[in-house]
């Protein structure tokens, strides 16, 4: 994805779009848009490769800008910003940055290939259900006009064969491992571009 301020390639990315506005006799900025990325990324390192949820985690990334005059194409953000004196500011996490990352490690084992093959076939039955007419077509041998119990039966056993097919060849068999927030609000989550010690 792309930082919606600079338009760079980054994993996670925040920015904040801020007013100067006029308080009696001093000035101060006024926060008028926010976000924060929610996608996730990966951490790869000698050990494995490990799924990152960003959300309401502690991010320190390495790079950081701040602008006073409005970036050349903030279009993609659907906003304009008002008369008066604004800044810009983005935080990102690129592809390639060394990472430090602190939270509830979990490890989610696939289904099983019976299990796998059965949710697709499941799938493909929904699917097949949304056109009726192809499924007529396909399983309504009498030409009555209706699927009856005999005709689904069929249908299910064609969805069965064409599930067990392509979970053979794309059967997911690696576990997945991630990093959450955890679950008490004592334990720390966090993600940082930099050295561990200076976190402590």
């Amino acid at each position: 994805m792309r930082a919606p301020l600079s338009g760079i390639s980054c994993l996670w990315y925040e920015y904040r779009v801020e007013k100067r506005v006029r308080s009696g006799k001093s000035y101060h900025w006024r926060t008028v848009r926010h976000e924060i990325s929610s996608s996730s990324f990966f951490l790869d390192d000698s050990t494995g490769c490990c799924h990152i949820r960003p959300e309401c985690a502690e991010m320190d990334p390495l790079h950081r800008n701040r602008w006073s005059r409005s970036p050349t194409d903030i279009s993609s953000l659907d906003f304009s910003p008002s008369m008066g004196r604004h800044r810009y500011t983005e935080r990102r996490i690129l592809e390639g940055d060394i990472l430090y990352a602190l939270g509830n490690f979990q490890t989610v084992y696939p289904l099983s290939i019976d299990q796998q093959s059965q949710q697709h076939q499941l799938e493909l039955l929904r699917e097949w259900k949304k056109d009726y007419d192809e499924l007529l077509r396909r399983f309504d041998s009498n030409g009555d006009g209706e699927i009856d119990a005999a005709e689904w039966e069929t249908a299910r056993i064609d969805a069965a064969q064409q599930a067990g097919l392509y979970t053979l060849e794309n059967a997911d068999r690696e576990p997945a491992h991630m990093l959450v927030k955890p679950p008490l609000r004592s334990q720390h989550f966090i993600v940082s571009c930099r050295d561990p010690k200076r976190l402590v």
